[in-house]
């Protein structure tokens, strides 16, 4: 800000949605993160990864910092599913990781998923994707009308080391 008013400190280039499209942008510890996705045909369909690229103010200006951190995400396979107890309609999983476990389960369009992360460190974080769109991106707590209907996929992440967590999913 200067005098009041927002100031221009540089432009973080875009792309075509799959294609570089930028899919989540967040400040963590003072430094911007800016998640784009791609495939690798370079096609404008179908997420194949998330590049995760830091920026940081130097010399009054935005720039990129180091190399982009690049994780595959494209494939279900390996997924583990989330399942809920006969005439319920939530589950819990627990788990460890020091990367990225991933859940899915099915779910309708319009109806209301509520999805809490907890780590006893604090060092996890959840993502939301259906198809090639993220419903959600890093937090720990989220509730929503669905957008569509289909295989959602649920990524915890670690943030910081090896996170244990427990993961509770109900929808309604």
């Amino acid at each position: 800000m200067k005098d009041g008013k927002p100031v221009l400190l540089g432009r973080i280039p875009g792309g075509d949605r799959a294609s570089g499209g930028v899919r989540c942008v967040r400040v963590e510890d003072g430094a911007l993160m800016v998640e784009r996705t791609g495939n690798e045909t370079g096609a404008a369909m179908g997420i194949d990864f998330i590049d995760t690229e830091t920026w940081k103010l130097q010399g009054g200006k935005l720039a990129e910092t180091g190399t982009a951190v690049h994780r595959p995400i494209g494939s279900t396979q390996g997924a583990k599913p989330i399942r809920f107890a006969k005439g319920t309609s939530s589950g819990t999983v627990r788990g460890t990781t020091s990367g990225m476990d991933q859940y899915v389960l099915q779910a309708r369009e319009g109806q209301t998923m509520t999805v809490r992360l907890t780590a006893p460190k604090k060092n996890a974080a959840f993502e939301i994707m259906i198809d090639d769109y993220t419903v959600t991106c890093r937090t720990t707590e989220w509730t929503g009308e669905l957008p569509g209907g289909g295989t959602y996929r649920i990524f915890v992440l670690a943030t910081k080391g090896s996170a244990s967590y427990e993961l509770s999913v109900g929808i309604r």
